[in-house]
């Protein structure tokens, strides 16, 4: 594998900063990115701040990008999930086709399409999305969360267009606060 050069969000949650020190090992270039700190996440970054996002993915320039930062919980306040589970989704992909990015990595989870509906289901069945879980919301496809100007720049290229909630779990990452 030829080196890249790739920016982590959620490098100092337990996924994120995995990651980061798995590609480090392996000699990637890796820049991890997080609200707070640490030896895994040497940039600030709040994907809620659309501002941050672009001066950080402009002074860095990564050609990939693996966005692994959500706040993953049971309880919380809504507004704060769709501020940076959804809303920082979509910052992170329009700042990522602007600074010329090639390849976006969306972490997930199977609970940001809903639990499952039990015994006895099939492939039509719907998921159960009214859990009274923030991190589970009750809406229409994900897809369309996604900015209108990310969703064309991604729609041509190589690589799947994201979804915008429900990322893997950082739990180390969950710094934001309603």
């Amino acid at each position: 594998m030829g080196r890249m050069k790739a920016l982590v969000t959620g490098a100092a949650g337990f996924i994120g900063g995995a990651l980061v020190r798995r590609l480090r090992d392996r000699g990637q270039l890796i820049i991890g990115a997080d609200l707070r700190t640490n030896a895994d996440a040497e940039v600030a970054l709040d994907v809620s701040d659309p501002q941050s996002v672009r001066t950080v993915l402009q002074a860095h320039r990564p050609t990939v990008i693996v966005h692994a930062a959500a706040i993953v919980d049971d309880r919380g306040d809504p507004s704060l999930f769709e501020r940076v589970n959804v809303a920082g989704t979509g910052h992170m992909l329009e700042a990522a086709s602007d600074a010329g990015c090639r390849r976006f990595v969306q972490l997930s989870s199977i609970a940001a399409l809903g639990i499952d509906p039990g015994m006895g289901a099939n492939a039509q069945s719907p998921l159960v999305d009214d859990t009274g879980s923030p991190y589970i919301p009750k809406r229409a496809p994900k897809h369309s969360y996604v900015p209108g100007s990310a969703r064309r720049a991604w729609r041509s290229s190589s690589f799947a267009q994201a979804m915008c909630t429900g990322r893997a779990a950082s739990p180390g990452s969950s710094v934001h606060s309603s």
